[in-house]
């Protein structure tokens, strides 16, 4: 029988979000077409000055879009534009038969040629949106790491050389994190989908090719595509070395190094913002006049040098310098300094909130000129709290070659937390976060009460968790014993006993004694209506006995004795766990006062995030 194809039209109601209401449009019509036949959608861009101008949706495999409506208008929030489209897709499906043991398959062949086709059209313009993903990125690579500097103790050798021994750190930034969330957030709309990736290697043998980002995997069609992603990986992995470390006169400084450690290589891994990628320890030498002269170490990107240098040669100062560049170990200690002190009001106080910009001026005469700027707090005492905290760190003038410098810099904080109470019950087989920290205090199961405190500095959410009072059930569970034999077991303990064996030795005697009373009472019924006082035979010549009336009354009183016994059986299980509930109950409760105690004095704390 031949293959007959044909096509469906489905209407779909879907949303989409973008930077502008073009490409929120464009993102619904991705959304369309991947909900009704998994399409591959891929955006044709082009870049000019970095900027996206154009924004041309081709849409490939098996899907297109016949018509749309608009059904909600396109409207901004946070930044985001959102729109609600009625879509109406034409989908064409490949019906693959099954026949016979050996499986083969018969297929259209219009079809496969128009899926094929379609397939080397999609191959030639993966490579082309990652090329256009890839430019778009390129500012991200050009300052992805951090760098820190720190000095030993200066030692003297042969009465000439002085060794200074250091320590450098390179840490991860915004710009690398934000790299990847762009990157994973594009690839995800041209990766191929499990149905496509069965296609094209069972039907038209052609090779998936997976590439690894955070540990999930994508399969692109091209092995260039994934060469592109990890070149470009590869060039801000390479940036981690471009440092350059400086005197006050921003001479360079040469280290030897002895140690080197490095965290981040190269497997497509992009941690959070502050994860220490390297860090290196070596040795500077010099000798003790240069060590005299030396006022300040310090350390650079390269490419930042050497703008600093550039802008000192063309205006006679550095004025494109920071305060925080020119003297890190003081700017760092008074934002520390004003965090920490927040931080002890965060544990004096339920709520609150702070918000300041402390403007850092130094003239190039070496004076502070340094002012708070915009602050608003929840207590007007906060403010001399703030005050006193920068008066606490000394700021020293910038100086370059022991000249003062002007400078500039600024440290905005916005500060804010808040207190609530919550209650986890720790019970047996609850799986949950905190079970490993309870079980490491040993803990006995119940319900506890936490008090959580959320901490948010500059959109960055910190939350302590400690264990505040301990709640447990007492002797009236055994109410739920008295309703469900072995509820009462199960939560007194906490699951620990799960009650279903007290459940069964108390339902299974007493179904048996059920039973055996229905029996007994069917023997008393024929004794009720027996004629016969006695049994006997049928007839003379029968073998064949009738019972009588004492034998039905013997059959009654023997059943009836079982089913007694059944029952007190089963009532003697069903008071015992009543019994046993309501004397754990009262063990709880005793023990109650013990583990609050505990919890007061020992001041239990869950989870402790310090704000950075």
């Amino acid at each position: 029988m031949p293959f007959l194809s044909f096509a469906q039209d489905l209407t779909i109601n879907v949303d989409g979000s973008g930077k502008t209401c073009p490409e929120a449009r464009n993102d619904a019509l991705r959304n369309a077409v991947n909900q009704a036949s998994g399409s591959i959608i891929y955006s044709k861009t082009e870049i000019s000055n970095n900027e996206l101008i154009s924004d041309d949706i081709t849409m490939l495999t098996s899907g297109n879009v016949l018509n749309y409506d608009i059904i909600k208008d396109c409207f901004e929030k946070n930044g985001t534009f959102s729109i609600t489209l009625k879509v109406t897709v034409s989908q064409t499906e490949l019906k693959k038969f099954i026949e016979g043991k050996g499986k083969s398959i018969s297929i259209s062949g219009e079809l496969l040629k128009q899926k094929s086709d379609q397939e080397v059209a999609s191959k030639n313009a993966e490579i082309s949106i990652v090329e256009n993903i890839l430019l778009q990125l390129e500012s991200f690579t050009i300052d992805p790491f951090d760098y820190e500097i720190s000095i030993g103790q200066i030692t003297i050798k042969d009465g000439k050389y002085c060794s200074l021994p250091a320590d450098i750190t390179i840490k991860t930034n915004i710009n690398f994190y934000n790299s990847y969330l762009k990157l994973v957030k594009d690839i995800e709309k041209i990766s191929i989908n499990l149905t496509d990736q069965n296609f094209r290697r069972v039907t038209l043998k052609e090779t998936n090719f997976p590439i690894t980002i955070n540990s999930k995997v994508y399969y692109l069609r091209t092995s260039k595509s994934i060469d592109l992603i990890n070149k470009f990986y590869n060039k801000i992995i390479s940036k981690m070395d471009n440092y350059t470390v400086v005197d006050d006169c921003l001479k360079e400084l040469y280290l030897k190094e002895n140690n080197n450690k490095i965290k981040l290589n190269y497997n497509l891994f992009f941690p959070d913002p502050d994860y220490i990628a390297k860090t290196i320890s070596g040795t500077f030498t010099a000798t003790i006049e240069e060590i005299g002269s030396l006022n300040r170490i310090n350390i650079f990107a390269s490419h930042k040098l050497l703008a600093y240098k550039n802008g000192k040669s063309l205006s006679g100062e550095l004025a494109l310098m920071k305060y925080s560049e020119t003297n890190p170990l003081e700017f760092e200690s008074l934002k520390n300094n004003l965090i920490k002190n927040f931080e002890e009001l965060a544990k004096e106080k339920e709520d609150g909130n702070i918000k300041l910009n402390y403007a850092i001026s130094f003239l190039n005469n070496g004076q502070n000129k340094s002012t708070i700027e915009n602050l608003k707090v929840s207590q007007k005492n906060y403010q001399q709290i703030i005050e006193r905290s920068i008066n606490q760190i000394k700021l020293n003038p910038s100086k370059l070659c022991g000249n003062f410098n002007k400078t500039t810099d600024e440290i905005k904080l916005d500060f804010k937390w808040e207190t609530y109470k919550s209650s986890f019950a720790y019970e047996n087989g609850k799986e949950s976060i905190y079970n490993s920290y309870f079980r490491k205090q040993n803990l006995p199961y119940g319900t506890y009460i936490l008090t959580v405190k959320e901490k948010e500095l500059n959109n960055n959410k910190y939350k302590d968790i400690y264990i505040s009072n301990y709640k447990t059930r007492g002797p009236l569970t055994a109410i739920y014993s008295a309703i469900l034999p072995g509820w009462g077991t199960r939560r007194i303990t906490y699951n620990e006993k799960n009650g279903m064996d007290r459940f069964f030795l108390v339902t299974t005697p007493l179904v048996l004694s059920l039973l055996t009373k229905l029996i007994s009472n069917h023997y008393y019924n024929e004794y009720m209506n027996s004629n016969s006082q006695s049994g006997n035979n049928y007839s003379s010549s029968s073998s064949y006995y009738v019972a009588g009336m004492d034998d039905y009354y013997e059959l009654a009183n023997n059943w009836n004795k079982t089913a007694i016994i059944f029952g007190s059986i089963s009532a003697s299980f069903y008071l015992y766990d009543i019994v046993w509930v309501i004397g754990k109950g009262f063990k709880n409760i005793s023990n109650k006062q013990s583990i609050k105690r505990k919890v007061n004095e020992s001041k239990l704390q869950i989870q402790s995030e310090h704000v950075k």
